[in-house]
């Protein structure tokens, strides 16, 4: 099934626009096939198609920061598509816009088995890199299940059977090349397994000691906490915030007489 969305003109103008410019440079790697689209935006959950305005297919990271420019300069949605193996629904493209398939950045670029490492290109999956590894003594862990590429699974920060021993994706990736939403390139590390020279960019906001101090917080929260129950009339009254907002003063006002001493 797929799904039916009016875009606004000016939205449809923007779109066009981009798709317009884009195709003078990817010439017939760009296409508004109704079938393609349809299939671009759909995965393996149960939720309808919401197919793209375009689909294109680079082939390097210099056309695909190429591409991300030109969107941000139309404020065109972009949505990148690896293997459409995954069900959260992040290939849906409700608002319209350019969908990128990566699957033809599929090289792998150097597998050093001394170091365990290996650098790859976002399109490859883990049964190829697997395969290519297979006479060299390491081995990529994290198994979903599915044949799914390795940029989508960096993206989701997959896991599966193998998580309890060998860690989810977050544990397995050391470096990661990134294009910025204005098309700039960068990347979050070195190959060095261990560097105290600023951010963690990597696993910024998903690092375990991160959640470890999340889960801690939410803890010493929930032994002072209270259930209270706020009834809204219509959904434009919790909109417009005006009982919700009389419904935090009562809180804080229960609150503040009933805290408990530490």
């Amino acid at each position: 099934m797929t799904a039916v969305i009016k875009h606004s003109a000016h939205q449809n103008d923007l779109a066009n626009a981009a798709i317009a410019k884009l195709k003078l440079r990817f010439g017939d790697r760009l296409t508004t096939a109704a079938a393609v689209r349809d299939q671009q935006g759909r995965d393996v959950s149960w939720h309808p198609s919401y197919p793209p305005d375009a689909v294109i297919f680079p082939e390097t990271a210099d056309e695909v920061s190429r591409i991300v420019a030109t969107c941000h300069a139309f404020d065109v949605p972009v949505i990148p598509f690896g293997t459409g193996t995954l069900c959260e629904g992040h290939v849906a493209a409700p608002m319209g816009g350019i969908c990128v398939d990566l699957s033809r950045l599929d090289q792998i670029l150097m597998v050093q088995p001394d170091d365990m490492t290996a650098t790859v290109e976002v399109g490859v999956t883990r049964k190829r890199l697997n395969a290519e590894l297979r006479d060299t003594g390491p081995f990529f862990p994290v198994d979903p299940r599915a044949d799914a590429s390795l940029g989508g699974m960096a993206s989701t920060c997959a896991s599966g059977t193998n998580a309890m021993r060998y860690g989810t994706m977050k544990d397995n990736v050391i470096s990661l090349g990134l294009v910025l939403p204005n098309g700039d390139r960068i990347r979050t590390a070195s190959h060095a397994r261990k560097s105290a020279a600023g951010y963690d960019h990597t696993a910024l906001g998903g690092n375990r000691r991160h959640a470890r101090h999340r889960d801690r917080g939410d803890r010493q929260a929930a032994s002072n906490s209270r259930p209270r129950r706020c009834d809204f009339g219509k959904l434009l009254d919790a909109r417009t915030g005006g009982r919700f907002r009389a419904c935090c003063d009562e809180a804080n006002r229960y609150f503040s007489t009933h805290r408990t001493a530490r």
